[in-house]
């Protein structure tokens, strides 16, 4: 019960958080899921490193492993932690 509180609880900041994101960056990560890996930009990387590890699993809760998918990328692509 106390999980399913937290998750409803973040869910809007979250969403509002990926929102700000401007629509090239959403569409990068969105064109990981096709293949196209080598587009991610490095604003896009700095806004994927700030959201919280809880806002992966809201957004993208059939995919627990992205957010270290692309964090390895970002890692591996410009050098950012």
């Amino acid at each position: 019960m106390l999980v399913n509180w937290v998750i409803w609880s973040f869910q809007d900041e979250c969403w509002s958080e990926l929102k700000k994101t401007p629509h090239e960056c959403f569409d990068n990560i969105t064109g990981i899921f096709h293949g196209r890996f080598h587009e991610i930009k490095k604003q896009c990387c700095v806004i994927v490193d700030s959201l919280s590890d809880l806002c992966w699993l809201i957004i993208f809760p059939s995919m627990p492993y992205i957010r270290f998918m692309i964090k390895g990328m970002c890692t591996a692509k410009y050098g950012l932690h």
